[in-house]
């Protein structure tokens, strides 16, 4: 989804911060079925200029809506290659294979928490402002500082790698240790692309997102005609499209990668990037809860329950089915997020309300729609998209219909406080979801499988 506008430096030190409630999942609160498509994007402020950042066009002109073009096409680039990765392994991976790469993905984007905390939100306040006019040597210490974070997650992601090695789980170990690899490459795309947003400009965020897609389509599609088609080889065609992504964009950022390698700088970057990232951070981890941690937990809580190891199979059939609720409810946010600004001019007038009302019946009435399409053909649309795999979940299509439609209401609800400026109830709102989350997602798994878990999830937004 494209950015919304970047918060002032002056509010560094608020607690808790709002604006870490437009980053992702990548990673927007309530859009948890599209956080694995969505990286994270400009943080949100609802007492940002209305102009937007320094050198932009003001909105409703014809540059502001081709800046909202291009940043949408940026997004549904990025979210439509990973849309595709589902749908592409679910097809031609075995069902174990396919839990593997979904377990193991789910674990990598842990680590995006800390980037997207520590790097990216960061990045939008402060290199908006305080750093705007030394963007390429700032780039080049985001760089330094990147390295470090994904420095400790690869070795973290190699750790639990070699945990589930010894503990007879080949696949997933493989899966982990390739992210692990790949991670560095994939997220630096993410930094990169939010820094198109700092001047108002997402058509170069857009162009890489394509290059993406191009990268990880042909990929995917020559491995699989060559043969060698494999839980490594995919993730190795995503690290490609992560460096295909990242070096566009660094060279268009022109990235003083000589300012990565030098000491002096990096103090101040450092303590700008700690207090704010300091209350980002809890907020984004609340936000993976519900986002990311079923694909954890679900294959944990039915091996334990089975007698059996993990049950991969069970988290890829989770993922294959959700994956249907991801392009409704990544519109949902796209849409609440282009409605910010003008929220925020309106937000003391009585037209108000009547923008929000407008804005529910919109964001709220397609995924209604879309609901009993899911419902109906649910059996059918899993066996057309996976190639006759998972076709004992299609029943379970009618509550991940419903996951888009309570997501929208929370995206409607999230832009609503955003604009009144009460970050706190945004932050609060994400604490109470992810603990009753965390409280019934075992027990019900533990019930009713795969079925429980959707509960749990609705519950969760709920």
């Amino acid at each position: 989804m494209p950015p919304e506008a970047p918060l002032p430096a002056e509010r560094t030190d608020a607690p808790p911060p709002g604006a870490a409630d437009g980053g992702a999942s990548g990673m927007t609160p309530g859009a948890g079925v599209a956080a694995a498509a969505r990286e994270p994007v400009a943080p949100a402020a609802a007492s940002a200029p209305a102009d937007g950042p320094p050198g932009a066009t003001p909105p409703g002109s014809s540059g502001g809506l081709r800046r909202g073009f291009w940043a949408m096409a940026d997004q549904l680039s990025f979210a439509g290659a990973n849309f595709l990765v589902v749908v592409v392994l679910g097809n031609w991976l075995d069902e174990r294979s396919f839990g593997a790469f979904t377990t193991a993905y789910a674990s990598f984007l842990l680590v995006g928490v800390f980037v997207t905390a520590l790097i990216i939100e960061p990045l939008m306040v402060f290199g908006s402002d305080r750093y705007f006019d030394r963007r390429p040597h700032y780039l080049g210490k985001i760089v330094g500082l990147h390295l470090v974070i994904t420095g400790a997650g690869a070795a973290a992601l190699l750790l639990v790698a070699g945990i589930a090695q010894l503990s007879g789980e080949p696949r997933l170990a493989l899966a982990l240790a390739g992210l692990a690899v790949a991670q560095p490459l994939l997220l630096l795309s993410w930094n990169f692309r939010n820094a198109c947003y700092l001047d108002g400009n997402p058509r170069p965020a857009a162009l890489a997102g394509t290059a993406y897609f191009a990268t990880v389509f042909l990929g995917l599609g020559g491995l699989y005609a060559a043969g060698v088609l494999t839980v490594l080889t995919a993730i190795a065609a995503l690290g490609l499209a992560g460096l295909t992504s990242a070096a566009l964009l660094a060279r268009h950022h022109r990235v003083d990668f000589r300012a990565t390698l030098r000491k002096a700088g990096y103090g101040d970057v450092l303590r700008d990037h700690w207090r704010y990232g300091r209350w980002a951070l809890p907020t984004n981890l609340t936000r993976y809860v519900p986002e990311q941690l079923p694909y954890l937990v679900l294959p944990l809580v039915l091996g334990l329950r089975d007698g059996n190891g993990p049950d991969l199979a069970a988290g890829g059939g989770l993922k294959a089915i959700m994956n249907f609720a991801m392009p409704i409810t990544l519109f949902a946010w796209a849409m609440s997020t282009l409605a910010l600004p003008p929220l925020v001019r309106n937000r003391h007038r009585p037209a108000f309300r009547g923008r929000v009302r407008r804005l529910a019946a919109v964001i709220v009435g397609v995924p209604l729609v879309c609901l009993p399409v899911l419902g109906l053909l649910g059996s059918t649309l899993v066996g057309l998209a996976y190639g006759g795999k998972f076709t004992e979940y299609g029943g379970l299509l009618w509550l991940v219909g419903l996951v888009p439609v309570l997501a929208a209401a929370d995206a409607v609800l999230h832009v609503q406080l955003k604009a009144a400026e009460r970050p706190d109830r945004l932050f609060w709102g994400s604490v109470a979801s992810s603990l009753v989350l965390l409280l019934i997602f075992a027990p019900l798994v533990w019930l009713d499988g795969v079925r429980g878990a959707l509960v749990a999830v609705l519950i969760g937004y709920a």
